[in-house]
């Protein structure tokens, strides 16, 4: 399978090797998509479609080299007709990709391994697109199947979020400790201080009695001696 994907991207990267400026905006999508409506061939879902493939492809081949023909000013009077011919592509094209999708999801809620994991290696679906689905799926059928290439990368890199959500909420709460532990020690620091001052206010209260009690002794003595 990945040797096929290889082929075909090397032989569609050799057949649509650059792509005309003229309307690129439209033009880069339809040939960039190319070798994902082509890889559509290797799903049994698409054998009755296989002829109608090859005849978009065609159809591809002929648009591009016209647009080319356009820009090196060889067939000046077809920008319209190129335009056109675009825009009737494009629609095959949707259809291709919007079935792709909705045979993938079909896919995933049937939990049909295999296929899921050939449309992610063979590059017809975005594996970001459906990155819950994904997370999910491998969720429930783990240990049934290897997870590669896209979707190993994708799992990794979730992995490696959760890590970092992990030590975010770890640095969180570590602070919150470190306010409830600092809330705390100035409590007992406060309670310290009251404390002392409670024991000094009380001090000072036993040395005026006492100094009251001498004065009143002193005070005594004299009288006794006049």
């Amino acid at each position: 399978m990945k040797f096929f994907l290889l082929f075909s991207i090397l032989f569609l990267s050799t057949l649509f090797a650059a792509n005309p400026s003229i309307y690129a905006a439209l033009g880069d999508k339809l040939y960039d998509n190319a070798f994902k409506v082509k890889n559509l061939k290797q799903l049994s879902e698409y054998k009755p479609f296989e002829q109608k493939i090859d005849d978009y492809l065609d159809e591809l081949e002929e648009a591009k080299k016209l647009g080319f023909a356009i820009e090196k000013g060889e067939r000046p009077d077809a920008a319209k007709a190129y335009l056109e011919k675009l825009r009737k592509l494009a629609k095959t094209n949707d259809f291709f990709l919007r079935s792709a999708n909705a045979v993938f999801e079909k896919g995933l809620q049937k939990g049909d391994v295999y296929l899921v994991m050939m449309m992610l290696d063979l590059g017809i679906v975005d594996a970001q697109r459906y990155k819950r689905q994904l997370l999910d799926f491998y969720n429930r059928h783990k240990g049934s199947f290897t997870p590669e290439g896209v979707y190993l990368e994708l799992l990794r890199q979730e992995a490696k979020k959760n890590a970092k959500m992990s030590d975010e909420e770890y640095a969180k709460l570590k602070r919150l400790k470190e306010q409830e532990k600092i809330k705390k020690l100035r409590k007992k620091d406060k309670e310290r201080q009251e404390e002392l001052q409670k024991r000094l206010e009380q001090e000072l209260k036993m040395k005026k009695r006492q100094i009251e009690k001498e004065q009143l002794r002193q005070l005594r003595q004299e009288e006794l001696s006049n």
